[in-house]
């Protein structure tokens, strides 16, 4: 049965002088089966990017709580007037998503409800179909989100905001493309990302207990389990070039931006500034255990001569004591056996892995 798809009403009423917008991430109701078990990063990107130029935004983590997602959701709802409720979306939670969406639509009828992340940007059809949403935001949603809030402070029509897709008069769907961040702008988003914020300690607690940390009888078992779960994750690049057709990690960009995006990525004087700012977001001790490790991890593919170059500052920033970040090797989760290449040299080309371990001082 085909489904008719219908616009909605894209023209504020009046003018709101301060839009309050929600974003909510991706729920994983199995908690880390079709997720990581972790903040949703791009989510808290979009946050901390709109929040710097002065937008309210607050972030929904439906997998923070999972035993009581729907009380907070509710209770988050109808705790303030929200004008903008964003949905990201990925393709194996995407009936967890549309069930949080519909709520939403049942709960605030006045808000412009909005369709993002993976699913969204390659089946914008299926977003209306299936979903109560208003638009569409594809591919990067920053400043697309960004434009959206200054349009409704000013009143004015929502439609041909570049990176969204709408239903015309006729049923049929208009997409009006945004060009990828530059390497400029992707550096002023990643930057502020507001880690500090980020509950990873909470995530870090749900899987200390559920590997029982506590309980392994010796210490070398612990910190190796604790260099596991300590994990987070740092956007160094817009998307990973390896070219896989396949990949919705390769194309994501390239679909919403209807062309081929070129590559931009943060150089590795960034990537050390952002390393620093995650350790100091995070250190101290969690479960009795003193924070010594926090694996840092890239979301892409980092390139051969940035590692080096990347491992080549990390030696020199080593020497104050601030963090020693070490890159592993073939994907080698065992610290001995990182530190015994961080020993042999950190430059040399065969650590190639994607993966940062950050050491914190004074640990145990």
């Amino acid at each position: 049965m085909q489904v008719e798809l219908r616009r909605r009403r894209l023209v504020t009423r009046d003018p709101v002088v301060a839009p309050n917008l929600l974003l909510i991430g991706p729920y994983d109701p199995h908690c880390g089966e079709y997720t990581f078990l972790a903040p949703p990063l791009g989510v808290w990107r979009l946050q901390g990017f709109l929040a710097a130029r002065g937008i309210h935004v607050a972030v929904f983590d439906p997998n923070l709580r999972p035993e009581r997602v729907r009380e907070d959701f509710d209770n988050l709802l109808s705790g303030t007037r929200w004008d903008v409720i964003g949905v990201s979306t990925t393709g194996m939670t995407l009936q967890f998503d549309l069930a949080l969406a519909h709520a939403a639509r049942l709960a605030c009828p006045n808000a412009l409800i909005l369709a993002g992340g993976m699913e969204a940007t390659f089946a914008r059809k299926l977003m209306f179909t299936s979903g109560p949403f208003d638009m569409v935001v594809s591919g990067e949603g920053e400043h697309p989100l960004l434009e959206i809030c200054r349009r409704i402070e000013r009143g004015g029509s929502l439609e041909g905001v570049p990176g969204t897709t709408l239903v015309r008069n006729d049923g049929e769907l208009q997409s009006f493309n945004a060009r990828a961040m530059d390497a400029g702008q992707l550096k002023d988003a990643i930057f502020d990302i507001p880690y500090a914020r980020m509950p990873y300690e909470s995530y870090w607690e749900r899987l200390e207990t559920a590997y029982g940390v506590s309980a392994l009888p010796y210490k070398a078992q612990r910190e190796a389990t604790l260099a596991e779960i300590r994990s987070v994750r740092l956007i160094t690049l817009n998307y990973c070039p390896m070219g896989c057709t396949f990949c919705s990690s390769t194309n994501f960009l390239q679909h919403a931006q209807g062309s081929s995006a070129g590559i931009a990525r943060l150089s590795a004087d960034d990537c050390i500034r952002m390393i620093e700012k995650i350790v100091a977001a995070h250190h101290g001790t969690h479960n009795n255990f003193p924070r010594r490790y926090i694996r840092i991890h890239e979301r892409q593919t980092c390139p051969p001569a940035m590692r080096k170059d990347c491992c080549r500052k990390k030696v020199r920033i080593a020497a104050d004591r601030s963090a020693v970040h070490q890159h592993q090797s073939n994907r080698c989760h065992e610290s001995g056996t990182a530190r015994r290449h961080a020993r042999r040299g950190l430059s040399r080309p065969r650590i190639r892995d994607r993966e940062l371990l950050a050491r914190r001082p004074g640990g145990v």
